[in-house]
């Protein structure tokens, strides 16, 4: 530009041999920026996954299809997003609209089930929802027979009020057993299920992977509300409903702030403090499983199929070798991936990157777009690429999603249906952790590999879901999960176009597991494929070659983490057989089998109940030839009393065996262990090929120790029976301030969430019992204390009767530890349920209040309707009370405490006849998933008191009441006497008055038979979808393959997949705020480049700050000069 002086100086300067600097300061400043820009572009490459916004949903956009309003929920992937790792997963956020918001997602409750009084007038809105039929067909063939069958069975209204959806998809080239039906009028559904080619009908229900979907968009929510306004009741607050739940994605450490909003320093702080160079080769896959010299002997994954239900890949990823096929089954007219959900967990697999390479770079990977770009995906999607992955003939499936609902039948039979198939299912344990009571499904059906996460110093990572499945309960014990633990923490893989990133989660680690599966199946022959590439041989050689890991739990860790070697020398010799994991039952191993470890066998106690898990390799299906036994082989094995339960029917590949082990009366002073071996005999049909069938003994070697039979007083009864949990009902959470949870799904049992107060009892001298059957079977002379903490549950007149008598005249202490119950905060938790049209309603509070007061009347005790918050002082124990019940009324000679400025009491101690009673309002202080300011040392208090051990420090700081005591506050009132007797509620919430197989059994105490699981098989054994497998363990596969000869050929199906529109939503897309901990070691790399930077910019401005002031003189000195002139 020319100079302000004018062009007659700038010519003079160039004519005497000294031109002035073109542009002057306009060219530092451009310097200045360019080296700033500089600085900022190298942090945004490093730092760019945690620092990208995810873009927002527009639900009124998107999340609807052309003939239905969206659905919320029936599974979802697991979150790639740190957000809310620090606290427990799953829930909503109460902050949005009453308790809708951003937390994760639940579990759709289930709609078959019978819902009087809940449903609602659609009027012109319509539900779509999948029909499954009895056999396989065409879609058209379904359509056709299912029209004519069902309209001839409806009025004309009717027939008007329901329609076929039309799915275009690859797989509807082929036979299919499920059709998709928009209805509008509910009557239709009755008559729907009675149409006798139907199976079951199932609520086309949503997966929505992204916590934000549960926030209700305004558009959304006044939708909700007119639909169901006539329903509503003056106060009611209307929250979008949950989901099927998901855990989040976990890559911050639990507890920690969200680092979003920190200052640079303190981030850069708290990066150095964890800061690990040697990190950076170990968060490479191969640097951990080392596959070279698998690699060097020609085996890297080549023959194998894996299939990936995911987001899809892009076709042209330079970072995957062989990408064998995509297919799409969501609306979005490409099987690309939008996310980087699916280029991760393709990475994980099969990655060739030099920056983060795979254990197995040459399987042949097939890439199912379920879900979309926003995350979404429905069962009908999932429905048709399962049954697409059967056509394919897949020999691993990654499955990365997960929640609690294992009632969730559409999903648990079609993956069940894969498994008995021969696909190997791989799936992600959860990210629940370290909450305990939270394995997620379908990992924890016993016919799934599930995949739990380690760190890269072989540590458990912390947001790996802990603690026994929860569908066993009240009537057993839960399976010990996981199958195996993989690397799950910091783990490299690819990005959506290229290059790699850091992220961390179980469902990270479960597809480097299907990785290590892949590599060690393709050392299989083909010819052996039959027999050795099964579910049951896959998972019998990975849990065969996993190492334990010391000081960790069997229900948290299963066998240990994955060794590829080990797992690849165990395929090498392997043969047919049938395994038990655990394979032997060591009681005396304290740190891996607890918690049972910590309660040793005596006379009159309970049953210690374990569940086995069967993997069966001599087929698909088999059976006991006789019943299980228990051989002695020591002098005081011959004391135990040992029976069974078991599966009639093993399938898919799998099945359980529940051991229920007491010592006889006759043993109440033996001491020492006791030894013997648990033995059965399985028998399979033959392999294809072979004449005859396959059996094999099984042992396993059973070790625990026995001790005297405990004085009464040291022996606690916990009550089991009469928690009730979802599924299937809503049962809110007990804590109402805890924004991200809003079902109650722990179990509520001293192994799980209450396993803090299990340890300071037995650490103490003190010996807890469960009680999985009614309080009348029990004999109250052997127990100084019956604990009942958040009962959900109705009690009989006889647990009534027997209760009394045993506290007043028995002597046995009673522990109530009780939750709130307000019936207007009940009809503030109202949501509205996208997948049933229904409004749901808590079946009761944190606790039944109303069940507790009729269970405690004749003691004189009643707990309120009040919803208190305080914390009361104990002694040296502050404990907080979270949304907790007070107490109304407390009979004479009883000693109250409030809370600090509070005016009802909260706690109560007291004596009833010859026995002690304590009620407490509130379990925040003992529950650890409510992450609170936990106490146990109060419960042991408690247990001490009503077990007459001994008063508690803090007794006399009570206010002590001579007479009987009523509340009178005017928020403390008393619930009404009758709720919760009707009959639909009576029908949940009160389970037989029967004992049960986990009861203890005496000679004069009958012992029900404990009722099987619906899918379970009774008498006559019947393998589930009996149709379709009992004629031959290939069956399905026979009429897919016969069907699919008449039509297209695969491979020819394969070079043009259909990418039409499924007619149906999306949302949320892949996060990528918030994992701030998992890019520590690259963030602080790019905070040292920006120092560094900007170091450099000081001095070069200084330098050039010198040079500026002397061509400032020089300037002057021409001017001066020409002036003279």
């Amino acid at each position: 530009k020319p100079s302000a002086a004018g062009p007659g100086l700038a010519g003079r300067g160039r004519a005497m041999g000294k031109p002035m600097p073109a542009g002057g300061c306009g060219t530092q400043k451009a310097s200045a920026a360019f080296v700033l820009g500089l600085a900022v572009a190298i942090l945004a490459v490093l730092l760019g996954p945690a620092f990208t916004i995810s873009p927002r949903f527009d639900s009124d956009a998107g999340a609807r299809s052309p003939q239905c309003p969206a659905r919320v929920t029936n599974a979802t992937l697991f979150d790639l997003q740190g957000d809310g790792a620090g606290g427990r997963p799953g829930g909503v956020d109460a902050s949005a609209a009453g308790v809708g918001g951003s937390g994760s997602q639940r579990q759709n409750l289930d709609f078959t089930s019978a819902r009087d009084g809940r449903g609602l007038s659609l009027g012109k809105l319509c539900d779509r929802f999948v029909v499954t039929f009895r056999d396989y067909k065409l879609v058209g063939e379904h359509k056709a027979r299912l029209s004519q069958r069902l309209n001839a069975r409806l009025n004309e209204t009717q027939r008007s009020a329901w329609e076929w959806v039309d799915r275009k998809n690859v797989a509807l080239k082929y036979p299919t057993d499920f059709g998709l039906v928009a209805v509008k009028d509910r009557s239709v559904l009755d008559v729907l299920r009675s149409v006798d080619v139907v199976r079951d009908v199932f609520a086309d229900a949503k997966m929505a992977g992204r916590r934000e979907l549960l926030g209700t968009t305004e558009r959304e929510h006044k939708l909700a509300l007119e639909m169901v306004s006539d329903s509503l009741k003056p106060g009611d607050i209307l929250a979008k409903g949950p989901g099927r739940l998901h855990t989040p994605f976990s890559s911050d450490r639990p507890g920690e702030p969200s680092r979003r909003g920190r200052g640079l320093i303190s981030r850069a702080l708290s990066f150095a403090q964890g800061f690990n160079f040697s990190s950076f080769k170990r968060s490479q896959i191969k640097s951990l499983y080392k596959p070279e010299e698998l690699w060097k002997k020609g085996i890297t994954g080549k023959g194998i199929k894996v299939g990936i239900f995911d987001t899809g890949v892009r076709e042209d990823h330079p970072d995957l070798k062989n990408i064998a096929m995509r297919v799409n089954f969501t609306y979005q007219q490409s099987t690309s991936d939008g996310l980087g959900h699916g280029s991760f967990v393709a990475g994980c697999i099969a990655s060739v990157s030099p920056g983060c390479p795979s254990n197995a770079p040459d399987v042949a990977l097939h890439t199912f777009k379920v879900f979309t770009d926003d995350q979404t995906s429905y069962t009908s999607w999932y429905l048709d690429a399962l049954n697409y992955a059967m056509v394919v003939k897949l020999h691993i499936i990654n499955v990365s999603i997960g929640g609690p609902d294992w009632s969730d039948k559409p999903f648990v039979h079609k993956f069940r249906e894969l498994v008995g198939q021969g696909v190997i299912i791989i799936c992600a344990h959860g990210n629940a952790g370290p909450d305990y009571g939270t394995a997620n499904n379908p990992g924890d059906e016993h016919w799934s590999i599930a995949v739990g996460g380690h760190t890269d110093d072989f540590k458990i990572a912390h947001f790996q879901s802990r603690g026994h499945t929860m569908q066993e309960k009240p009537f057993g014990y839960g399976r010990i999960k996981p199958d195996v633990v993989a690397y799950g923490h910091q783990v490299s893989s690819l990005r959506m176009e290229r290059g790699c990133k850091e992220a961390s989660g179980t469902s990270v680690a479960s597809p480097v597991a299907a990785g290590i599966a892949a590599l060690v199946a393709s050392s299989v022959p083909e010819s052996e494929w039959h027999y050795k590439l099964t579910p049951a041989s896959m998972k019998q050689v990975l849990q065969e070659g996993a190492e334990r890991l010391p000081r960790e739990s069997i229900y948290i860790q299963g066998p240990g983490k994955a060794n590829l070697h080990k797992s690849f020398e165990a395929m090498q010799r392997y043969e047919p057989k049938v395994t038990v994991f655990p394979g032997s039952i060591d009681l005396l191993d304290q740190d891996y089998m607890w918690p049972l470890s910590k309660t040793p066998l005596y006379a009159t106690a309970m049953p210690l109940i374990m569940n086995l898990t069967i993997t069966n390799g001599l087929g698909a299906h088999g059976y006991f030839e006789k019943e299980p036994e228990f051989t002695a082989t020591n002098k005081l094995g011959e004391a135990l009393d040992v029976h069974f339960e078991r599966i009639n029917v093993l399938w898919p590949w799998s099945g359980w065996i529940a051991i229920f082990v007491q010592v006889r009366d006759s043993g109440r002073n033996l001491t020492g262990v006791a030894e013997g071996v648990i033995s059965f005999t399985i028998r399979s049909p033959p392999f294809p090929g072979e004449r005859e069938g396959r059996s094999q003994r099984v042992e396993v070697p059973f070790k625990a120790k026995v001790i005297r039979t405990p004085d009464r007083n040291k022996r606690v009864l916990w009550d089991d029976y009469h928690n009730i949990q979802y599924p299937p009902e809503y049962v809110p959470i007990d804590d109402l301030n805890y924004r991200k949870e809003m079902l109650d799904w722990n179990g509520d049992h001293p192994h799980t969430n209450f396993h803090p107060v299990f340890d300071a009892l037995t650490d103490n001298g003190y010996y807890v019992e469960v009680l999985g059957s009614s309080l009348t079977c029990f004999d109250a002379s052997n127990y100084g204390t019956l604990a009942l903490v958040d009962s959900e549950g109705e009690f009989h007149a006889e647990e009534i009767e027997k209760l009394h008598n045993d506290v007043s005249e028995g002597g046995l202490g009673l522990l109530i530890v009780g939750e709130w119950w307000n019936k207007q905060q009940m009809r503030r938790m109202k949501f509205f349920d996208d997948n049933t049209r229904d409004i749901w309603t808590p079946i009761v509070g944190g606790a039944n209040v109303p069940a507790l007061n009729r269970l405690l009347a004749d003691f004189g005790i009643a707990f309120s309707d009040e919803i208190t918050t305080g914390q009361i002082r104990l002694g040296r124990n502050v404990v907080s009370v979270n949304t907790g019940t007070s107490i109304k009324a407390f009979p004479a000679r009883s000693s109250l405490f409030t809370l600090d400025g509070g005016l009802s009491p909260v706690l109560g101690l007291t004596r009833v006849g010859q026995g002690n009673v304590l009620a407490f309002g509130d379990t925040s202080a003992f529950d650890f998933n409510t992450h609170a300011n936990l106490v146990p040392s109060l419960f042991l208090d408690f247990v001490k008191y009503t077990a007459g051990v001994a008063y508690p420090s803090w007794f006399k700081a009570g206010t002590v009441h001579n007479e009987a005591y009523e509340n009178g506050n005017m928020k403390a009132r008393l619930p009404n006497p009758s709720e919760g007797l009707d009959a639909k509620t009576l029908k949940i919430l009160r389970r037989p008055l029967e004992c049960h197989t986990n009861a203890r059994r005496p000679k004069e105490m009958p012992v029900a038979e404990r009722p099987l699981k619906p899918e379970e098989p009774v008498a006559n054994p019947v393998v589930p979808d009996a149709e379709v497998i009992m004629n031959g363990i290939h069956k399905v596969e026979e009429k897919v393959a016969t069907a699919v000869d008449g039509l297209l050929d695969v491979n020819h199906a394969l070079a043009g997949p259909s990418e039409e529109d499924a007619t149906s939503n999306v949302g949320g897309a892949m996060p990528h705020t918030g994992i701030v901990q998992a890019y520590f070691q690259r963030q602080l790399f790019g905070f040292l480049v920006v120092v560094v930077c900007l170091c450099v910019l000081i001095v070069w401005r200084k330098v050039h700050s010198g040079k500026r002031s002397k061509l400032r003189a020089t300037k002057n000195r021409y001017t001066r000069l020409r002036q003279i002139v």
